[in-house]
């Protein structure tokens, strides 16, 4: 193969994997829905950590107790601007990821895969979904060809990202079924996430006795640490 032929195959074998994202040169998917009935759709909203440089799903948007999200909590609540300062820091920022297929890849490599996208490339995605005039060509049936274009250019906090709709039409494998994103999109353990924030699970309270004679214990109170449990947290701020 020639060296052109190479770099086109390491470029395609790059695009074939479970994700996707935002190109330079826009990135042209067909958008495909998942799930039946009521829970049909073709995207989930994922809440997304950040903790110093580890990157982790916020186990509320799978509908569980999330360690980092009552460490924000606490910090509000506790209130001071370095506390505020870090709860931010520490929040949530949303993702959104779609059920999608490439449709510049061959009918035989077309195969559903997941686009994952920030708030900017979301809401542009939806201005042509939630619009009747784009609606029907881009939800309706696989094979009508219509499809968006997902684009970002500059880096870092400068990044912008735009969605563009396709004036043309492009071949795509009518029998192609969405995959729902929260089959490969992975949550940690509670466990794992209150390691990283340096506070420990709730203890259960134990079971209630029929001893009714027995005389009333006082808990004794654990002495109220500065930063309570979240002080690794700071630490590592």
């Amino acid at each position: 193969m020639s060296l052109r032929d190479n770099i086109k195959k390491g470029y395609e074998d790059a695009q074939s994997g479970k994700f996707l994202a935002p190109t330079t040169d826009g990135l042209k998917v067909r958008l495909l829905k998942f799930g039946e009935g009521d829970d049909e759709n073709i995207v989930r909203q994922v809440g997304q950590h950040f903790i110093e440089k580890t990157a982790v799903n916020c186990l509320e948007s799978n509908d569980a107790f999330c360690p980092i999200c009552e460490a924000v909590r606490e910090l509000y609540e506790e209130g001071g601007d370095e506390q505020e300062e870090l709860a931010k820091k520490i929040s949530a920022r949303k993702k959104f990821y779609f059920s999608a297929v490439r449709v510049t890849a061959s009918l035989e490599a077309q195969k559903p895969q997941i686009l994952q996208v920030g708030k900017q490339a979301f809401d542009g995605a939806m201005e042509y979904l939630l619009d009747p005039d784009y609606e029907e060509s881009l939800l309706g049936e696989v094979d009508d060809g219509s499809y968006l274009i997902f684009g970002k250019s500059g880096s870092g906090l400068d990044t912008e990202y735009t969605v563009k709709f396709a004036p043309d039409k492009a071949e795509i494998n009518p029998d192609l079924v969405g995959v729902d994103p929260f089959t490969e999109v992975t949550f940690k353990e509670e466990s794992e996430l209150h390691e990283l924030v340096g506070s420990e699970p709730a203890k259960k309270a134990p079971p209630k006795t029929a001893k009714k004679k027995a005389p009333a214990k006082t808990a004794a109170k654990t002495p109220s640490k500065k930063g309570g449990a979240f002080a690794a947290l700071r630490k590592g701020k």
